[in-house]
C-alpha cells in the first residue's frame, strides 16, 4: 500500500514538472541565426544593431550600450575585423514552455590574431537575446 501511495505521489509530481530539451538541432539553429546576426553586424561596424541582440535592461541601459560599444572597438583596434567565424561547441537546453538558455563557442579569424569567443543566449517566449559575451585570446 505504501508503495502504490508513492508511485501516485510520484507521478502527480512529475506530471507538473516541465519538459527539457538538450542539444536539439532545431534549437542550435535558431541560436545560430542570431549569432550571424550578430557578427554580420560587427563585421559591417553596425554596433547599434549589435546591441540589440543583447538583453539589456531598462535601468542600465545607457550604460551598458556604451560599455558595450566601448568592447567592440576594443575588440576590433585590438584583433581586427572578423574575417571568419567557426562553430566548434554548442549546447542548448529549452523547456516546453518557451524557454531556453543556449551556449555557442566559436574560433573566430580576425584580421590580426585569432580569437575564442562564447556566445551566451536565453529565450523568453519567441525572442533569443544574448546575455553573455566572452572573448579570449588563447582558448575559451
Amino acid at each position: 500500500m505504501k508503495r502504490i501511495l508513492l508511485l501516485l505521489i510520484f507521478s502527480f509530481l512529475l506530471l507538473g514538472c516541465s519538459k527539457y530539451d538538450i542539444d536539439k538541432q532545431i534549437d542550435k539553429a535558431e541560436a545560430e541565426q542570431v549569432a550571424n546576426q550578430f557578427y554580420y553586424f560587427l563585421q559591417i561596424k553596425d554596433f547599434d544593431k549589435a546591441e540589440n541582440l543583447f538583453l539589456i535592461d531598462s535601468i542600465s541601459s545607457i550604460k551598458n550600450r556604451f560599455m558595450l560599444n566601448q568592447l567592440f572597438e576594443k575588440t576590433i583596434y585590438e584583433y581586427g575585423n572578423i574575417r571568419n567565424f567557426e562553430l566548434d561547441f554548442w549546447n542548448t537546453v529549452t523547456s516546453d514552455d518557451s524557454l531556453g538558455q543556449y551556449l555557442l563557442k566559436y574560433y573566430v579569424t580576425r584580421e590580426y590574431h585569432h580569437t575564442f569567443e562564447k556566445i551566451s543566449m536565453l529565450k523568453v517566449n519567441d525572442s533569443i537575446k544574448i546575455i553573455g559575451y566572452q572573448l579570449d585570446r588563447n582558448s575559451y
